[in-house]
């Protein structure tokens, strides 16, 4: 992240007035807290703005209106595509496909409602040295969602919807709910376990409800559109398709994507008034979890700390003048029940959307005391994933008794109840090119009772005769 400036086409800068409590305006003539921005790289040449109060600037309507940074956290009203125009200018292009423009090439508000890229629409970014540390940072806006730019279908009547991201948060599309005759009526979106999004458009034709599978997220979307949505149908990644909503002749006919995946549908805005105007299909980035890493100290003063526990003890005694062989067996059973608690993730699902990478620390002054993050996985909670195994084993220690000898073998294991900190990265990644666009460290919390460090003693004592 850096701090930088925006000149418009005037030579005066972009300022957000009042700190940022009142709209972005083009009208300073010399740098000051109110004219730096902080610049955040969010991948695919898509950025965020983030003004002196913290707060990040918003097309407010994800474009069509003015602009202002009232807001703390990223979503798709807080994005833009950064073009390059070349010589250190570059114009900015909201959710919606307009761009920012600086009304009369400067000295007045900033709008994001022009069509095209011309004088008024470009701006001179200079990277100030000082790297910006200052304020909060990034924060996801939604449960592991890292939007990608949008795709837009239909006319602009109708007033602009969209879920809360409160709502959008509780995780991936489950459900969706239409009401259709010739054209699209009205839509509503359902997230996670317990996501309800609102329904937006009229109470017209026939109401029409697809659940998507479980273990399953919508990956395509095809339809119709002209003034309005006149039809849609969605696809899984699995292969499955809802109905088709709506009517196969009003409209042209769209696929999104087109030319293969480019991640899961997690929301859709638009526009809509008795029917539904306008749609903008917003995905997001498929992602895996690149490495877990523990807290190698909390581990090895565990290690340390626990006390061996006896779970087998036998005698053989030899009253003859000779040495004696004999063989020491028991069978035994260690259990192992682990919990991984994932923060910040309701959408998680291990060995599906994601590969968990082993991470083996070492453990201190007992090395064989280890965690991984490998097996199968059983969801138990929102958050949570629950593994356990049991294993049965067989000891077989060959001995040598002496002669009028009493000998004593004692078998000890370590046993712990370990509840430690772990840290996973996750990765966001582009369909196509498998590049990566972004990395998170995200807090999650490993609970569970293991078993380890077998050890055999034997005590010899003469026998009395």
């Amino acid at each position: 992240m850096v701090q930088v400036t925006l000149q418009a086409a005037n030579g005066q800068y972009v300022c957000a007035e009042g700190g940022g409590s009142q709209s972005l305006v083009a009208n300073r003539n010399a740098v000051g807290d109110w004219e730096k921005f902080t610049l955040i790289e969010r991948g695919n040449r898509v950025i965020a703005l983030r003004a002196v109060n913290g707060c990040f600037v918003t097309a407010v309507g994800g474009g069509g209106g003015e602009l202002h940074s009232r807001v703390k956290v990223i979503d798709i009203w807080e994005s833009f595509k950064l073009i390059d125009r070349g010589d250190g200018k570059i114009a900015l292009q909201c959710h919606n496909g307009q761009y920012v423009c600086a009304e009369g090439g400067g000295g007045q508000k900033l709008v994001a409602n022009r069509n095209a890229i011309d004088l008024w629409e470009t701006f001179t970014l200079k990277r100030l040295e000082v790297p910006a540390t200052s304020g909060p940072v990034e924060t996801l806006r939604t449960d592991l969602y890292y939007p990608l730019p949008g795709a837009t279908f239909g006319g602009s009547g109708g007033q602009p919807f969209e879920d809360s991201i409160d709502v959008v948060a509780r995780g991936p599309i489950t459900k969706v709910v239409v009401r259709c005759a010739d054209e699209i009526d009205s839509i509503r979106l359902f997230y996670g376990e317990d996501g309800a999004g609102n329904k937006y458009g009229g109470d017209g034709g026939k109401e029409q409800t697809w659940e998507v599978p479980k273990d399953e997220q919508i990956v395509r979307v095809e339809g119709r559109a002209g003034e309005r949505i006149d039809q849609l149908r969605f696809f899984t990644d699995k292969g499955t398709s809802s109905p088709v909503f709506g009517d196969d002749d009003g409209g042209r006919r769209f696929v999104y994507p087109e030319g293969g995946n480019v991640g899961f549908l997690r929301t859709i805005s638009g526009r809509a008034g008795r029917k539904i105007d306008q749609i903008t299909l917003q995905f997001s980035a498929p992602y895996f979890i690149k490495d877990i890493i523990f807290d190698e100290q909390a581990i090895a003063a565990i290690a340390k700390e626990t006390t061996p526990i006896r779970i087998n003890t036998r005698t053989y005694e030899n009253k003859s003048s000779a040495e004696q062989q004999d063989i020491y067996t028991f069978r035994y059973t260690a259990s192992e029940k682990k919990t991984m608690t994932f923060q910040q993730s309701r959408s998680l699902k291990l060995g599906a959307t994601v590969s968990v990478k082993k991470t083996t620390p070492p453990g201190g002054v007992e090395s064989s005391l280890t965690l991984n993050a490998e097996g199968t996985w059983t969801r138990v909670a929102t958050q949570a994933y629950e593994s356990g195994k049991t294993e049965e084993d067989t000891v077989s220690i060959p001995l040598k008794i002496p002669p009028k000898t009493r000998v004593t073998i004692i078998s000890t294991i370590r046993k712990a109840e370990i509840t430690v900190p772990f840290t996973y990265i996750v990765a966001w990644y582009d369909e196509k090119t498998k590049a990566i666009l972004k990395e998170e460290r995200l807090p999650g919390t490993y609970k569970g009772v293991q078993s380890w460090d077998i050890r055999h003693s034997t005590n010899e004592e003469p026998l009395s005769v």
